[in-house]
């Protein structure tokens, strides 16, 4: 039988704590084996398997303060999966009585997260002074619940009510949003695929990469926005993120939530800080945009121009780059990215290589090479004349 293997109260105490890279860890272990499953129970749709991925990680997200108190966690998050599977079922069957098979394809699940995050967001904004302040600390600064209680001299047990009771907030709304009550035809179906699937388990799926942006969305839809925060917060977190998170926070009220940008300004060669801390340096005219979603476990980005990356905290994890309408991922700790020339271009820096992924593609690039998209949509590997092509970074 193929476990989960999620019974480590350490770590679900970790999560239920708010670490998002404890999580993150939850959700590389786990997505393989409910991947399988709901790809057994939702016939082989890969589209609404990720769809139901995508609303059960929110879900085990929203409810993490629960995780290290449930006494089977394996079958916890099977019941959580086959739960989404079934309001999907639901909600589909008047249009496609039967879900049918997909081509493989990149998918951006868009199910009820836009909803949450709206509802969620109202909530946060509506919260008492004191109590969002310490929800903003908790998530937006990333604090601990004893260091929040030192600075602002309350015992550690206020502030976990204070966080917990926002937590019992955000899952009304969800709650609200349910299309139907739970019936008993739902648990019946539920309890009967669990049991099904722990008897008969399929063969867990390869971990995909591509599913990162699953849990960064997870993570995010309960995550307050940095424009919308409490003044105090918003001061730290803008001089934590240097002067340019100022910029971007304007952008923000001025456009909309979702987008903020890092825009170098004429002649600089200073380097700008990302919210996981990679170093940044934009060529002149070039721009690099992140969603609300960019967080140290899913580097989702967009660059315009030409832009050069250097990781200093996770140097394993990849970079998902759009340039040029092109969708790439790049494992590396040093590199430079230049698009607006026909190709998209990716050059390792320093000593370092780098692995770069276009399509179904990978190929491995090191010190003295790039690696090339061209026009007709091919990876290609050729050498680089480094010094000529970064002359503009000093």
């Amino acid at each position: 039988m193929h476990e989960i293997h999620y019974s480590d109260i350490t770590l679900l105490q970790r999560i239920a704590d708010g670490e998002e890279a404890a999580f993150i860890q939850f959700f590389r272990t786990t997505s393989p084996v409910i991947y399988a499953d709901l790809m057994i129970v939702m016939q082989q749709d890969k589209a609404a398997v990720m769809e139901a991925l995508q609303e059960t990680y929110v879900k085990l997200w929203l409810y993490r303060d629960k995780l290290p108190h449930i006494k089977q966690p394996d079958t916890h998050i099977r019941t959580v999966a086959l739960k989404e599977a079934y309001l999907y079922l639901y909600e589909t069957a008047p249009r496609e009585p039967l879900p049918v098979h997909h081509e493989d394809e990149d998918f951006i699940p868009r199910h009820h997260y836009q909803e949450y995050q709206a509802l969620i967001h109202e909530v946060i904004i509506s919260l008492p002074p004191q109590r969002r302040l310490i929800y903003e600390m908790h998530r937006l600064q990333g604090m601990k619940i004893a260091d929040i209680g030192k600075s602002l001299g309350l015992s550690d047990d206020a502030v976990h009510s204070a966080i917990h009771a926002v937590q019992q907030s955000v899952r009304q709304c969800v709650r609200e949003l349910a299309i139907h009550d739970e019936s008993s035809a739902q648990h019946q179906w539920v309890a009967a695929g669990v049991k099904e699937l722990e008897e008969h388990p399929p063969v867990p799926a390869v971990f995909n990469e591509r599913w990162l942006p699953l849990a960064s969305r997870a993570m995010a839809v309960d995550r307050p926005t940095p424009a919308d925060s409490s003044p105090v917060v918003r001061k730290v977190y803008s001089r934590r993120l240097n002067t340019w998170y100022a910029l971007a926070a304007l952008i923000f009220l001025l456009l909309g939530p979702g987008i903020y940008l890092l825009i170098m300004r004429a002649n600089s060669r200073r380097a700008e800080l990302l919210p996981d801390q990679t170093k940044v340096w934009l060529n002149e005219g070039a721009t690099v945009s992140w969603d609300d979603d960019f967080s140290a476990t899913a580097r989702n980005l967009t660059v315009e121009g030409e832009a050069c990356f250097q990781a200093t905290k996770d140097t394993t994890l990849p970079f998902y780059i759009e340039a040029d309408s092109l969708q790439l991922i790049v494992q590396g700790t040093y590199f430079d990215v230049r698009t607006g020339t026909g190709n998209v271009q990716i050059i390792p820096l320093g000593h370092s290589g780098a692995t770069v992924s276009y399509d179904s593609t990978t190929k491995a690039v090191t010190a003295g090479q790039q690696a090339i998209i061209s026009s007709r949509k091919t990876l290609q590997i050729e050498p680089a004349d480094v010094k000529e092509i970064m002359s503009w970074k000093k």
